[in-house]
Order: C-alpha cells, then sequence, then structure tokens
C-alpha cells in the first residue's frame, strides 16, 4: 500500500463542473481535512469532510483477497460548491501526521474546451496507460477531465492496483468521471476463478460521484453536466449480466431524466463498460441481450455519442439511425484482443482498428464548441489514429 497515511485522492465531478466538485480521499487518521485555494496557497479555506466514514470490509463476502481488509480507514469527501468558473484551484488534505501533496483541478466554463476519454486501463501496473495519459495532457495542456466507462483495475479488491493509478500522480491535476466495469465486481486476481461482489465496494469508496442515479446503483450510475455537454454514466454490471431488473431500473431512469433534462444541453455522452456495437464474439450475450432496449433509448433521446470498453478491440460506427455514433474505444491499458472478423463484415462500422497486433493503447480528446464535438483518437505515441465529428443537432 502507499506509504502515507493520506492516500487514494480523487477529484470527481459534482452536478456540473463549472461550479462544483468533490474531493474523495482515505486517511488511516480520523478528522482531516482540506485546504483550498484558488491563488496557490497565497489565501486558503479550511473544509472539514460532507463525510468521514469507517470502512472495514472484514464482512464482505466474495473477497479472496486480503489487502482491503487488512487496513480499516476514514473514507472522507468534502463537496465544493459556488466555485468560480474556468479558474485553476489547488488543495491539499492534513491529519495530524500527514500532509498530501498538492493537487489540483480547473474548473470548466466556455463554450471551447477538451475532454479526455479512455478505456480499460485495467491491466495491473502497466506503464502505458501513465504514456498515454501523460501524452494527452501534453497535447491539450489545458485539458481538466478524464472520462472513462470502467475497468479501472484487473481486480477491484486489490489495493495495490489502485495505488498504481491513483497515487502516483497519474490523476493529480485531473477531475475523474468514471464508470464501472466488470472488473470493479472482481473479487480474486487472475487466472483464479472469479467470484463476483454484489456491489462495486472499491470504487464506491474511491470515488465519490453525483448520488442523482437509480435508487439501487448510487454513485455507479449518474449524470453530471462539463458546461454543455450532458455525460450519463451507466453501471452495467458483473461479467455474467446482461438480463437484469438493475440494468431495466437505468433505462427506465434514464427516459425519466432525459425528459427532465431536455433543452439544458448541447451535447450529450454516454459512457457504458459493456459495448452493444461491440464484438459479436468476445461477449455475444452483450449484443443478442442489450443491444436492442439501449439502442432504442438512445434513438430516442438523440444522444451523440457512447464510448465503451469491455472488448478491447477498437471499432467505431457510423452514425446510427443518424443520431449516435458507438466508440468502442479498444483499451487505454496493455491488455489487446484479435479483431473479431465479424465486425469487418458489417456495414455498420466505419473504423476498426487492429490495436492488438499495432501494439496500441488507445485514448481520446473530445473537442467542444458551440457548433460540433470533434473526437480525436491517439494512441501511446501521440499518433492520430482516428476522428470523426459530431454537429449540434
Amino acid at each position: 500500500m502507499f506509504n502515507k497515511s493520506i492516500y487514494h485522492i480523487v477529484t470527481t465531478p459534482g452536478e456540473n463542473t463549472n461550479n462544483s466538485i468533490v474531493i474523495n480521499w482515505h486517511s488511516l487518521i480520523k478528522n482531516s481535512y482540506l485546504l483550498l485555494s484558488n491563488d496557490n496557497f497565497k489565501t486558503y479555506n479550511k473544509y472539514i469532510p460532507n463525510s468521514e466514514i469507517l470502512w472495514d470490509m472484514n464482512n464482505i463476502d466474495n473477497i479472496k483477497d486480503d489487502s482491503f481488509k487488512s487496513i480499516s480507514r476514514y473514507v472522507c469527501n468534502v463537496k465544493l460548491t459556488l466555485l468560480i468558473p474556468n479558474t485553476t484551484y489547488y488543495y491539499k488534505i492534513i491529519n495530524e501526521e500527514d500532509e498530501s501533496s498538492i493537487y489540483s483541478f480547473k474548473t470548466t466554463g466556455n463554450n471551447d474546451f477538451d475532454i479526455f476519454a479512455c478505456v480499460d486501463l485495467q491491466h495491473p501496473f502497466n506503464k502505458e496507460t501513465p504514456l498515454l495519459i501523460n501524452n494527452l495532457c501534453k497535447i491539450s495542456p489545458n485539458t481538466s477531465i478524464l472520462l472513462c466507462s470502467g475497468d479501472l483495475t484487473g481486480c477491484a479488491c486489490v489495493e495495490d492496483e489502485w495505488s498504481y493509478i491513483l497515487d502516483n500522480n497519474l490523476f493529480n491535476n485531473l477531475i475523474v468521471g468514471s464508470g464501472v466495469g466488470d472488473h470493479e465486481y472482481w473479487g480474486d486476481t487472475f487466472p483464479n476463478h472469479i467470484p463476483m461482489t454484489k456491489e462495486p465496494y472499491a470504487f464506491n469508496h474511491l470515488f465519490s460521484n453525483p448520488k442523482n442515479g437509480c435508487s439501487s446503483l448510487i454513485n455507479s450510475n449518474y449524470y453530471f453536466y462539463i458546461n454543455n455537454v450532458l455525460v450519463i454514466v451507466f453501471n452495467t454490471l458483473d461479467s455474467n449480466t446482461t438480463i437484469s431488473n438493475l440494468l431495466n431500473e437505468q433505462l427506465i431512469w434514464f427516459d425519466n431524466i432525459m425528459n427532465k433534462l431536455k433543452n439544458t444541453y448541447d451535447y450529450s455522452i454516454v459512457l457504458m463498460h459493456k459495448s452493444i456495437y461491440g464484438s459479436k464474439i468476445i461477449d455475444s450475450s452483450v449484443v443478442k441481450n442489450m443491444k436492442e432496449p439501449f439502442n432504442i433509448i438512445f434513438n430516442k433521446y438523440h444522444v451523440d455519442l457512447v464510448i465503451s470498453g469491455h472488448d478491447h478491440i477498437y471499432s467505431r460506427t457510423s452514425m446510427i439511425n443518424n443520431t449516435t455514433y458507438y466508440l468502442d474505444m479498444g483499451s487505454s491499458g496493455n491488455k489487446r484482443r484479435d479483431v473479431d472478423d465479424s465486425l469487418l463484415l458489417d456495414s455498420v462500422y466505419e473504423k476498426i482498428l487492429d490495436i492488438k497486433n499495432n501494439n496500441q493503447t488507445i485514448g481520446s480528446i473530445i473537442h467542444v464548441n458551440k457548433d460540433f464535438m470533434e473526437i480525436n483518437v491517439y494512441d501511446q505515441t501521440n499518433y492520430l489514429v482516428d476522428k470523426f465529428t459530431i454537429y449540434k443537432k
């Protein structure tokens, strides 16, 4: 585990990243607090956690690895509101024994900005994810937010895997809006059998997301705004689930909130781990059971872009029903699979990449302005592998 008493510090979105952010962290000592500044600590404000919960996983079933069980800790978060748009803030966490490094985030606040997006960081301790994200930051140094469709780690119960991405400067200056993948339900390490946990326990204690999703999946199903972009995050559950009351509940929730939020955004992006326009071989039950209901409701509300992973194959559709692009972005880590040959025979796909044989780790920069979103997709060497534009409807 990371050798400090303050660790796993994550900046997550509030309801609108123009003015609302949540900071989540773990502390071995009670009564830690946050100092926030917008002038690099010439002046600052002190924030006591809105929540400080003692987390002990000893009573949770199906966790075969004991790394999270070994240490009880306080899970803390501070919700920051009334922030100034388009402003860089600095913060650090302090307890009686320790002080964190200085972290920062920048609020959004205009109609011309960039968003990073990635999928499936997943493979434990790979070196390509940090290279990819650092290179994306060099291309677009003012970008402040990273979206991820899930599978942040290979096995969610292994604390060292979370430390590798959360405690090594990878996300120190980014707001992270992430969903969960099936690996956030893993309770044992590969190549052992894979007992599933009932909930994404680790994720829900590491990321403090808006609590506006369906009641059964609070924190892993939610929505928020990035200025004029509405981001909707689905939880597509564990590896074995493609038919579920929880999936139906989220579709009903989506129907309700899209009715409620109409005319409040210019563009809509959906994050969902499993790819309904993905491989017909690797996870055929997703296409069989999830494609039709999700496609129907995304079409109903003219969703602009659906970003997913899960298959570890890169594919992008043309615009489905003159409405939606489906981007199965392959892998932002180093786990890749061979191209599903059935995709090559389907005219719905506009771009397919052989990321396995080309040894490519994939991420994207979404440029947003008042007229269009331009999606630029790069590999870890900053080579532009795909590009397409979505015009405002």
